[in-house]
C-alpha cells in the first residue's frame, strides 16, 4: 500500500444487509442461553467472548460504513456513536438517517429507509441504503 492509496476516499461497497445485521445480532442473542447452558463448566467464559465479538463486529462494521458514507457526503461521522447506549439509538434514528437521505438525494437515488428501520434494524437499514448508493443509476 502506497501513501497515495491511504489518501483515497473509501467508496461504498456492496454488502449483504441481512448478514451485516444477523451476525452481530446472533452473537448478542445466543450468548445468554449459552451461558445458562454452560453454567460452571470450563467453557463458562464463552458467552462473554460472544458478546465482545458482537460488539467488535458492530463497531468495525459501523466504522467502515460511516467512512464510506463520509466519502460520499464529505462529513465526519464516526461509527462508535452507535454503541453509546441511549444516544446510539438517537444517532441512528436522526443523524445517521438524515446523512444517508442527503447522500441519496445528492446521488439521485430513492429516499432512505424509515427512521424506525434505523431505530430497530440499524445495521440492516444502513447497509441496504449504502447498497442503493453503489448501484448504477
Amino acid at each position: 500500500m502506497t501513501a497515495s492509496d491511504a489518501s483515497e476516499p473509501v467508496r461504498p461497497t456492496q454488502r449483504n444487509p441481512l448478514v451485516t445485521w444477523l451476525i452481530p445480532t446472533l452473537c448478542f442473542v445466543a450468548a445468554p442461553p449459552l451461558g445458562n447452558f454452560l453454567g460452571q463448566t470450563a467453557f463458562r467464559l464463552a458467552p462473554s467472548f460472544a458478546m465482545v465479538a458482537g460488539v467488535l463486529i458492530t463497531l468495525f462494521t459501523m466504522q467502515r460504513m460511516t467512512a464510506e458514507l463520509n466519502s460520499v457526503t464529505g462529513n465526519k461521522l464516526v461509527g462508535w456513536h452507535y454503541l453509546i447506549p441511549v444516544y446510539g439509538l438517537y444517532w441512528a434514528f436522526s443523524t445517521l438517517r438524515n446523512e444517508v437521505a442527503a447522500a441519496k438525494v445528492k446521488a439521485g437515488k430513492p429516499p432512505a429507509r424509515s427512521g424506525l428501520a434505523y431505530l430497530f434494524l440499524g445495521l440492516y437499514a444502513f447497509s441496504a441504503d449504502l447498497n442503493d448508493l453503489t448501484a448504477p443509476r
